[in-house]
């Protein structure tokens, strides 16, 4: 795993000049409550520097149906500027967070960059552009604390695509590249990728949107950021801010933190942890996290010290292709005896093998130490308890870790408070990545009483959202709705499960996108397919 600097870097920023905020006003109606708007480009609410880029933001007008932004003939750039696109971010009644990466097409080598426009009005739509870009980018700030006004969220997930399968077995991906600059920064071939965002794009305007994650297939690589991320979901990041739960293709990678902006407080404050939540108006979100394992690719010589080494073989037979000849032979002086790390690349340099040779033999004779490993020092947390992938040719291997018992029960605990703490709220939304509910009765954790149903049952949960399934599902069960919505996907899907009689409501099999209208006395939830027709729409009811 590559070592990363902060999580967010401090940029200096110039206001050039700000006028009053302009309040959006409402137009034509929208089938979903919804009203339509855009740009109004004689009303510029402020311009701020930041870096290369300068930044315009707009006021908004009523329009007679949804308007979309024309779009840059490049995805990383802004216009014909090197500056890079700016994505929207914990939007608040005042301010709204922009985000971008320096070198979105070259992240290893790339900064942060974070500026927050402030002094916005709240319930209002923005529009903003970078430089001279064709591209202008809706917001809308939330209302002020504790009042209610009708809203819309987007719910996706599962977007990743089929990319690589050896690629991940040879622990080898970053080694692959987008291509050459500026080839890569054409537009043209980031269009045909997400077909189903598009769609979304095409069709609604939403103030926030959800991604249960697994928004890239191996989120232990550049590469995969950089093209999956940041290019094919280029303009789902700029339809509107996104809160994301981490999903099993994340891999725990530390970008997830640096890339999106999570709304943490309090208890939610824990290293390298994705659950929080947030307020939007009179509704509560609460994101958790129980991605129960994950792989993890470590170089051989930070390989935690616990883990033993044993040459066997099969030891002689993997480095064989790899080493001369008279060092395989060598190595037969220390058949089946079992070394600890110190001990092995001792003896190893003793018989005269180079670095290289040292790390492709620790490599392929790594074996499982101690049943549970305590490797705080490494990730806290966690415990690595299975070998699944080895490269001894790059001396890597792929680790097998799982989150530790302490920090679920944490987590069950902190669930519980946020619960309680917002019993006056009139909606109560969970997601997540793994199921609550499809296929099988209502998911327990190992620690905590009972189960999700008997908690969210007793403190009134409007619903729940996960993926991991590719595909949407509805199950309800003690007047709480479980939703499944992993099907952002143009190409991957899971097939269809069967589900227990008593929770069953509706299952589909292929892509398609959620829309929730949030209003005073209702929440209509509607789900399209990928030619924006109607295929599932439930009425979900205030708390009390």
């Amino acid at each position: 795993m590559r070592p990363y600097g902060p999580a967010v870097e401090s940029v200096l920023v110039a206001v050039l000049f700000a006028l009053p905020s302009v309040a959006s006003t409402q137009g034509a109606d929208h089938p979903g409550f919804r009203r339509f708007d855009r740009p109004d480009l004689e009303q510029v609410v402020q311009v701020v520097a930041v870096g290369d880029a300068t930044i315009t933001v707009y006021g908004s007008q009523p329009a007679d149906e949804l308007w979309q932004s024309p779009r840059d003939p490049v995805v990383y750039t802004a216009g014909t500027s090197l500056a890079p696109y700016f994505y929207p971010q914990l939007p608040m009644h005042d301010s709204v967070l922009l985000c971008a990466e320096t070198k979105y097409y070259d992240l290893d080598n790339s900064r942060p960059v974070r500026v927050r426009i402030r002094g916005l009005e709240p319930n209002t739509t923005y529009y903003y552009r970078v430089n001279d870009s064709a591209e202008l980018v809706r917001v809308r700030t939330q209302p002020p604390p504790g009042t209610f006004s009708p809203f819309q969220f987007t719910l996706t997930g599962d977007s990743q695509g089929p990319y690589d399968p050896p690629g991940d077995k040879n622990l080898n991906k970053d080694r692959h590249g987008l291509g050459a600059w500026p080839a890569i920064n054409d537009a043209a071939k980031f269009q045909q990728f997400n077909i189903t965002t598009n769609s979304m794009r095409r069709h609604v305007a939403p103030d926030f949107s959800i991604s249960i994650g697994d928004v890239i297939m191996d989120g232990r690589y550049t590469v995969q950021w950089e093209r999956e991320f940041f290019g094919w979901l280029k303009y789902y990041l700029t339809q509107a801010p996104v809160y994301m739960a981490m999903g099993n293709h994340e891999r725990r990678d530390p970008r997830c933190w640096r890339y999106i902006e999570l709304p943490l407080s309090g208890r939610q404050r824990i290293a390298d942890r994705y659950f929080f939540s947030f307020s939007w108006g009179q509704a509560h979100f609460i994101a958790v996290d129980f991605n129960r394992h994950w792989e993890e690719i470590v170089d051989i010589d930070d390989v935690p010290a616990s883990y033993r080494y044993k040459i066997t073989e099969d030891v002689l037979s993997g480095v064989s292709g790899q080493l001369p000849a008279e060092k395989v032979h060598a190595l037969g002086a220390l058949l089946n005896h079992e070394y600890g790390p110190e001990t092995l690349q001792a003896r190893l340099k003793e018989m005269d093998f180079s670095g290289d040779e040292n790390r492709s033999v620790r490599t392929a004779a790594l074996i499982k130490g101690d049943e549970r490993v305590d490797v705080s020092e490494y990730r806290p947390n966690a415990g690595h308890h299975q070998i699944m992938r080895r490269n001894v040719s790059l001396g890597r291997v792929s680790l097998m870790a799982t989150m530790d018992e302490d920090l679920w029960r944490y987590q069950w605990e902190w669930l519980e408070e946020e619960l309680a703490s917002n019993d006056d709220k009139k909606y109560l939304f969970v997601f997540s990545h793994h199921p609550f509910c499809y296929g099988g009765p209502v998911r327990r954790l190992p620690v905590g009483e009972g189960g999700f149903d008997d908690l969210f049952e007793k403190h009134g949960v409007t619903a729940t959202f996960s993926g991991h399934w590719h595909g949407f599902a509805h199950n309800r069960k003690s007047g709480v709705h479980y939703f499944q919505i992993g099907a952002l996907s143009d190409t991957v899907f899971s097939k269809l499960q069967e589900s227990p009689k008593e929770t069953f409501v509706f299952h589909r099999h292929g892509p398609s996108y959620t829309v929730v209208d949030v209003e005073h006395d209702r929440a209509v939830l509607t789900a399209y397919n990928r030619e924006n027709n109607t295929f599932h729409t439930v009425t979900l009811a205030p708390r009390n």
